[in-house]
C-alpha cells in the first residue's frame, strides 16, 4: 500500500508533465489539490487502486467494499471514483476547471455541484458545472 501512496504522489506532481501542472495544482489550486491528495492517500491505504494519467493527475478507484456506486469527484489533479465508476473523462474535465479557477474552484464548481446533486440528482448532468466539465473532458 505504501507503494500505491508513492505512485499517487508521483502522479499528481511529477507526471503532470514534468511537474508543470503539479506546480500549478499545488499553488493556484492548492485548496482542492491538498484535499484530493489527502483523500487519495487515505483511500489508497484502505485499498483503492491508483492509475496515473499523464498531464492530468491520478485516477483513484475506491475498493468495492466501500459500497458506493457511480459516484465520482475531482479534487484538483486527484479524481476519486467508486468501484466500477466509468466517467473518468468527465471528472478530469473538472481538473481543468480547477486549474483555471484555482482557489475559486470549490466555490464556483465543487460546492454548487455537490448541492445540486443532493437537491436534484436526476438533472445534475444539465447543471452548468457538469456541462462545462463535459465540454473540457479529456
Amino acid at each position: 500500500m505504501i507503494v500505491n501512496v508513492i505512485v499517487l504522489i508521483f502522479a499528481v506532481t511529477v507526471v503532470n508533465p514534468a511537474g508543470l501542472f503539479g506546480l500549478l495544482d499545488f499553488t493556484w489550486g492548492a485548496p482542492q489539490s491538498i484535499l484530493g491528495l489527502a483523500a487519495g492517500i487515505v483511500l489508497t491505504l484502505l485499498g483503492a487502486s491508483i492509475t496515473p494519467r499523464w498531464g492530468l493527475g491520478a485516477k483513484v478507484e475506491m475498493p468495492a467494499f466501500m459500497g458506493l456506486r457511480g459516484a465520482g469527484m475531482s479534487l484538483g489533479p486527484v479524481v476519486l471514483g467508486s468501484h466500477g465508476f466509468t466517467d473518468w473523462k468527465h471528472e478530469f474535465g473538472h481538473t481543468w476547471q480547477s486549474r483555471l479557477l484555482g482557489p475559486f474552484y470549490l466555490l464556483v464548481i465543487g460546492i454548487p455541484s455537490i448541492i445540486y446533486a443532493i437537491v436534484d440528482p436526476a438533472n445534475q448532468p444539465t447543471f452548468y458545472t457538469e456541462r462545462w466539465a463535459n465540454a473540457w473532458a479529456t
